[in-house]
């Protein structure tokens, strides 16, 4: 029911961006005459996102790849819907000029690019969603350099470190079993369940952690999903620990960082697996490092890499996160995997309304009817820290009693 809730509001979001559009396109002509064939070409491929929406979501609700794609879906929606709304009151104000609608037209031009590139995804990640075809695409080098990036290099802030208060207790675990177990054989440490409930976070949180950073000589984080490859996974571990000081590759620290890695990846894609494998032993024998493999699903991925990992310095670490308990416990049938717990109701209460009602908007009130609505569909979430989340998102721009009663519906429904 809770990962049902992230497709819920993404239908939501997409289906109030086109009512508002509508609304916008039929009430507010005089000031969209100029610019109205580019807004119906926006609400056209909202419609478009929204016709085969349910479809994908509910096939493929429990996929990692998919829930990302539904992302970028609601966050192109919102902006869509914001930019013709920012604009129509610019012009009623009289304040809209040449240059506004400059302006107005490159934000189009950028969003008509980023529908461009979420349809596109559905073919660079091979997103099955039944016999809905997107269209056709081919992956540009700019576009594959994005995606390899988009894999690894995790960034933690602090507002997130907000939203997931709830994870101190496994930080604490986690950051012991790194920093303070020392066995001559490669550990593996397992983070187990199910989606939305904060693995990635736990890791990243840690992986960041300063302790953490200057405990390893080395460290690398890679995604791995359902569509795993072996060399893929080879050359992203090189390309983080230090690829640049091997045989293949001169180090040169005055190199752009994306154009290095797009270097390196060009001449790793020269060897083969065999080779890989070779520098990842090059490069870790002696070293004690850490690798965090996200998401992985399957045993014999998990047994792959670790028959290619190295021992390393005693002390070494292979963190990976996974849905599955066979695959945790199979890792390490020794020890207990990490499962970061579900937030209690006053914790999924309590982040709704950091996410929903920051105080900058609401202040230190808000009415009893918020708050009944509000904790009947935090409910909904089932204590998943990512569904609330993306829940207060949503009704963070809803100001009214009727436009939170329609959410509630929504979620309802479902």
């Amino acid at each position: 029911m809770a990962e049902t809730v992230l497709s819920m509001l993404t239908e939501a979001i997409v289906s109030a961006a086109i009512e508002r559009i509508s609304e916008l396109l039929i009430n507010e002509a005089t000031p969209l005459t100029s610019v109205r064939g580019d807004v119906e070409y926006l609400r056209n491929e909202l419609r478009r996102m929204q016709g085969f929406l349910k479809r994908a979501c509910s096939k493929h609700e429990h996929d990692d790849q998919v829930r990302i794609w539904l992302g970028e879906i609601r966050e192109v929606a919102s902006d869509i819907e914001d930019v013709v709304e920012t604009y129509v009151v610019k012009f009623d104000s009289s304040y809209v000029n040449a240059f506004h609608l400059r302006s107005l037209r490159k934000q189009i031009d950028d969003i008509k690019i980023r529908i461009q590139g979420i349809f596109e995804s559905k073919e660079k990640y091979e997103i099955q969603l039944g016999s809905v075809e997107l269209g056709e695409a081919t992956t540009s080098a700019a576009e594959q350099e994005r995606r390899s990036s988009r894999k690894s290099y995790p960034v933690y802030d602090d507002e997130e470190e907000n939203d997931l208060v709830s994870l101190d207790q496994s930080v604490t675990i986690l950051k012991a079993k790194l920093t303070g177990e020392k066995d001559d054989r490669l550990r593996v440490v397992p983070i187990v369940g199910m989606g939305g409930l904060g693995k990635t976070a736990l890791a990243k949180r840690v992986y960041n952690d300063n302790d953490v950073k200057h405990h390893f000589d080395r460290c690398a984080w890679v995604f791995i999903s359902q569509k795993y490859v072996l060399r893929e996974v080879l050359s992203e571990i090189l390309i983080q620990v230090g690829f640049s000081r091997s045989r293949h590759v001169r180090n040169d620290d005055s190199e752009d960082l994306l154009e290095e890695r797009k270097r390196k990846r060009e001449i790793l894609n020269t060897l083969d697996e065999g080779d890989l494998i070779d520098s990842i032993k090059d490069e870790l024998q002696e070293k004690l490092y850490l690798v965090v493999l996200d998401d992985i699903w399957r045993i014999d991925d998990c047994d792959s890499l670790r028959r290619v990992l190295p021992r390393g310095a005693r002390g070494s670490k292979i963190v990976f996160t996974t849905r599955s308990k066979q695959v945790a416990s199979y890792a390490n049938p020794h020890d207990c995997a990490i499962e970061p717990p579900l937030l209690t109701p006053e914790g999924s209460w309590e982040l709704l309304q950091r996410k929903a009602m920051p105080r900058d908007i609401f202040g230190n009130y808000h009415s009893s009817q918020f708050e009944h609505m509000g904790k009947e569909m935090v409910n909904k979430c089932g204590g998943l820290p990512f569904a609330i989340v993306v829940l207060g998102g949503l009704l963070r721009t809803k100001r009214s009693y009727d436009e939170w009663q329609k959410v509630v519906r929504d979620v309802n429904s479902y």
